[in-house]
């Protein structure tokens, strides 16, 4: 029987892995959770690279299997992406759901042909199987799912582990040069746009950029990524640039609530040429010509992005998110491309803490700067009537010399009750906090998850598909922050 504790999925329970701070578990009003169920005449698909047969195999529906999630043992799995992809249909909302535990090579080869039904019934490409890691899904050193052209509408992917091997330095199977090979997870730039793509509960690693979504004619509207964990994306500087997500002239709603992002756009191996740390690339990064108006930036943890933990052009709700170890904690707007009327970009009960350069060693490599900074408002050159407001914002206790701007000052900017302490001496709060040292690490040691930050990232990046984030969340560290520096927030 279900718990309190319990998830239910789709007709299925999944346990969450750790409570609240407070005690309660996870629930929608701190993490999204997700539900999924296909239609009635929908086919589901299955995939399994060991069992399977692209001869025998055959799409199966919900009469046939009531938990596509977890079915009877009578499906007839592909063993192929290729010939399970071949039996999607447009406008059906099928579905194709790849073994938990095993591997899989090749792109998901979607295109405008494999349109849902509509957002809550939409083409779901996920997993089946109650044990086991997310299935992988990798392409050598491509890209997995590419939509070039057409228009793609109702797509969610779900549960996925969506790696570039050869593009992994850390792989046995990389190949010296991958790194300027311009290999995507994710991306959708058909010149007919689309809507309703999610990206839920998904692993995403070693790209170029992670996700990418870029109108190039017919815009993309309603655009979701929730409880996904983007990762390690890096490409060489004299080739372009990389990020964990790119956003690009999206409409409608825009959501990416309770992810972690960490080291997108970078790596330290020092034989990868152009790998480094600089300006130009981010765990993050939402071009100005979004649609600011409806766009949520929640609960976030944000870790060692190449330079911006966020860079949040467009405006829009960035709240309750936790920055670490970045050049520029969460960045507004630009200099030529100002919020229009009615688009507000709001900083609202975010932590950004331990800021670090770029590149601290001298001479700095190409591209770099001495950025330091938590909240970077740039000053507009004109104003379209939008607003910048940041308020019940914590940027503490840098750990390396640059710029080290805590909150920069607009006269346009509306500041409410937000702290800088050892950040910039000149807006330095008074030290009479009651722990102003708190961190991740001591947050780990005070709920006994560990030791170290460390072990935070390494929990994330294992974090089992089906879980929330649990004691590991923004909110919660951020909560345990707040409560050091006496910060009370509505």
């Amino acid at each position: 029987m279900a718990t309190a504790n319990d998830l239910n999925i789709s007709g299925w329970t999944v346990q969450s892995s750790t409570p609240l701070r407070d005690g309660s578990f996870p629930a929608s009003v701190r993490t999204e959770s997700s539900s999924y169920a296909p239609s009635a005449t929908a086919r589901i698909i299955y995939v399994d690279s060991t069992l399977g047969n692209d001869g025998t195999g055959a799409p199966t529906n919900l009469a046939a299997q009531p938990d596509p999630f977890i079915p009877d043992g009578n499906e007839l799995p592909y063993q192929s992406i290729s010939a399970a992809s071949s039996q999607l249909r447009s406008g059906e909302g099928d579905w194709i759901l790849f073994k938990r535990g095993e591997s899989f090579a090749g792109s998901l080869g979607l295109a405008a042909s494999t349109d849902g039904s509509s957002a809550v019934l939409p083409t779901l490409i996920g997993y089946y199987g109650s044990t086991g890691d997310r299935p992988v899904i990798s392409n050598g050193a491509g890209t997995v799912a590419n939509v070039t052209s057409g228009s793609a509408n109702y797509i969610t992917f779900y549960g996925l582990k969506i790696y570039c091997a050869e593009r992994d330095p850390d792989n046995v199977g990389f190949v010296l040069g991958n790194e300027s090979s311009g290999a995507y997870g994710i991306r959708y730039v058909g010149s007919g746009g689309g809507s309703d793509i999610v990206v839920d509960d998904c692993d995403i690693s070693y790209f170029k950029d992670g996700i990418v979504i870029q109108t190039t004619g017919t815009a993309y509207q309603n655009i979701t990524v929730k409880n996904s964990i983007i990762h390690d994306q890096l490409y060489d500087l004299s080739s372009g640039y990389s990020s964990g997500i790119f956003l690009s002239g999206v409409e409608g709603s825009i959501r990416v609530n309770d992810n972690f992002w960490y080291h997108n756009g970078w790596h330290e191996n020092g034989s990868l040429s152009g790998c480094h740390r600089h300006q130009y690339n981010h765990n993050v990064y939402f071009q100005h010509n979004n649609n600011g108006a409806d766009a949520d930036f929640k609960r976030n943890v944000s870790l060692e992005g190449a330079s911006h933990g966020c860079q949040g052009r467009m405006g829009g709700t960035y709240e309750d998110n936790l920055y670490a170890r970045c050049a520029v904690g969460y960045s507004k707007a630009g200099v030529d491309v100002p919020f229009d009327n009615g688009v507000t970009g709001i900083s609202l009960k975010q932590v950004i803490i331990e800021g670090m350069r770029m590149d601290a060693t001298d001479p700095q490599n190409a591209g770099t700067t001495t950025a330091v900074y938590g909240v970077y408002i740039v000053g507009y050159t004109e104003d379209n009537g939008g607003e910048a407001v940041v308020q019940d914002t914590i940027v503490a206790n840098r750990l390396e010399s640059g710029t080290n701007v805590g909150i920069t000052q607009q006269g346009f900017a509306t500041y409410t009750n937000n702290i800088v302490f050892n950040w910039n001496a000149t807006e330095d709060a008074p030290d009479t906090f009651t722990d102003a040292s708190r961190n991740v690490d001591s947050y780990m040691v005070s709920e006994g998850l560990g030791t170290t930050y460390d072990d935070f990232v390494s929990w994330h990046l294992a974090r089992p598909t089906g879980t929330t984030h649990g004691l590991y969340s923004a909110p919660n560290v951020n909560d345990y922050i707040r409560e050091g520096f006496d910060l009370v927030v509505s």
